[in-house]
């Protein structure tokens, strides 16, 4: 019919600060930190997931460099992040990403990079509080407020070419 069941709220701020520093020695770059926060709600017949207020706070640098023909970079950041559900547990946890990369320019506006990366993610309230049917989805909704830190590595290799008639 054309009446509303549910109604779900979700207000969400974020704020971030990035600060690029004077050259250290050959390395360039920045680092900053980042603030969140969001309140999610659902009421009425079909809410699967309880209110639930999320504030998270990160830092992170980034850098790089040239050495010679090769560009390096370096990365990370740690967020530590906040679940609290109207009557629930608390779910607080820390995550942590790092990363690292060298490009190699070569003839003909062609470049080759290597990609590494080891990177946390903390489960969002969703995968934590939901239970029941999420009938927009068509699927049966069931959080786990046991959930570890997701953890996420990778290593990619590349060739590019960004300038000419022809790009890749």
């Amino acid at each position: 019919g054309g009446t509303v069941a549910t109604r779900f709220r979700s207000d969400a701020y974020e704020a971030r600060v990035e600060v690029e520093h004077a050259p250290w020695g050959e390395w360039s770059g920045a680092f900053g930190a980042q603030l969140g926060a969001r309140e999610l709600e659902a009421v009425g017949d079909e809410a699967f997931i309880p209110p639930v207020d999320s504030r998270s706070a990160g830092v992170f640098v980034l850098e790089h460099r040239a050495f010679g023909p090769w560009r390096a970079s370096l990365g990370g950041r740690v967020e530590r992040m906040r679940h609290e559900p109207l009557g629930g547990p608390v779910y607080a946890k820390t995550a942590s990403s790092v990363s690292a990369a060298v490009i190699r320019e070569l003839p003909v506006d062609v470049s080759i990079s290597v990609n590494a990366a080891w990177s946390e993610r903390v489960p969002a309230a969703e995968e934590l509080y939901s239970n029941g049917p999420h009938l927009a989805s068509s699927a049966y909704e069931i959080g786990d407020p046991a959930l570890g830190v997701e953890t996420a590595r990778h290593v990619d290799v590349g060739i590019r070419r960004a300038h000419g008639r022809i790009t890749w």
